[in-house]
């Protein structure tokens, strides 16, 4: 069994008891003791926690919200009333130009992958524009490229 995290969140006027566990490649999301299976999908494998459900009737999620799992309602976190930023589907396309740090760079490739991953991920949920969110997360993953460089030019002399 995983680790069990609760939460209690408002919801028009109504307050909720929220328990989620990860249990082999789903999560048991209960409310007010009542347990929902959510099956992970490749996406929230690749791109962490965002699975949909259906809550009092709506179309809800389960996504992460500083690594910690919330529940999200009409483009709102319910815990921090936060607007919510789906995870985009280009991010894909930043790990994919990043992996190939970790073949060719070892352990400081590996490092400049994560990070720029990360970062992105970040950048990817951040309420800006789109086309804003993109640019950033080019000059992330060309920053992660150039570190990695640098530090194989100086590990080489």
């Amino acid at each position: 069994m995983g680790k069990i995290t609760e939460w209690e969140s408002d919801y028009k006027g109504k307050t909720y008891a929220f328990s989620h566990e990860k249990v082999k490649g789903s999560h048991i999301l209960k409310i007010n003791g009542e347990p929902t299976i959510i099956k992970n999908t490749m996406r929230s494998v690749w791109l962490g926690l965002d699975e949909p459900f259906t809550f009092e009737g709506k179309k809800a999620r389960l996504a992460m919200e500083n690594n910690a799992p919330n529940v999200v309602v009409d483009g709102t976190f319910l815990k921090s009333g936060k607007p919510y930023v789906e995870m985009p589907g280009w991010l894909l396309v930043f790990f994919v130009l990043l992996f190939p740090l970790v073949i060719l760079g070892g352990g400081a490739g590996g490092i400049c992958m994560v990070i720029g991953a990360l970062v992105c991920q970040k950048i990817s949920r951040m309420n800006k524009a789109g086309m804003v969110r993109v640019a950033l997360c080019a000059a992330v993953t060309l920053c992660a490229w150039l570190v990695w460089a640098i530090s194989a030019r100086i590990t080489a002399a």
